[in-house]
């Protein structure tokens, strides 16, 4: 009877943090449709992602501390993780995208925006590659990658 009852309080909790999750998940595309929409200052931007990311992370972690053992091998591969790491990859694009934009107006730096792409690029993509690394799915695709490099070079 006291594991069965256990079960209940677990299933319990794991069903409130899907709940929560779900509710987090919702708050926050509402919320990128309404800085989309509305306003374009960079500094609710900037609020937005540091407050999405710090909110996946904590939900995160206690993602894993309510899971089973064994379900969840490291943060990011919990599904908060992974929307993370789809949040960074996201904050990527958006910082290359604003790179480009600034040396397209200022050509006469262009060696200096050079390489605060290349730069930023490997600031901003370093977590998402670390863990995709550790899941494995990296080795996969540069197993993929040089197998069309010398289909292709042939």
């Amino acid at each position: 009877m006291d594991n069965s009852k256990k079960k209940d309080k677990d299933d319990r909790k794991v069903i409130t943090i899907i709940i929560i999750i779900i509710v987090i998940i919702i708050t926050i595309i509402i919320v990128i449709i309404i800085t989309i929409i509305i306003t374009t200052i960079i500094r609710i931007r900037i609020t937005f992602f540091t407050s999405c990311y710090l909110s996946l992370l904590v939900i995160a972690m206690i993602w894993i501390e309510e899971s089973p053992e064994g379900r969840v091998i490291s943060t990011y591969t919990s599904p908060p993780g992974i929307l993370t790491l789809v949040l960074l990859a996201v904050a990527s694009i958006r910082i290359l995208a604003a790179i480009r934009t600034t040396a397209t107006n200022f050509p006469e730096q262009r060696l200096f925006f050079m390489k605060l792409r290349v730069l930023a690029m490997l600031y901003t993509l370093r977590l998402p590659l670390v863990a995709l690394f550790t899941i494995g799915i990296i080795i996969i695709i540069i197993i993929i990658i040089i197998i069309i490099i010398v289909i292709r070079f042939k």
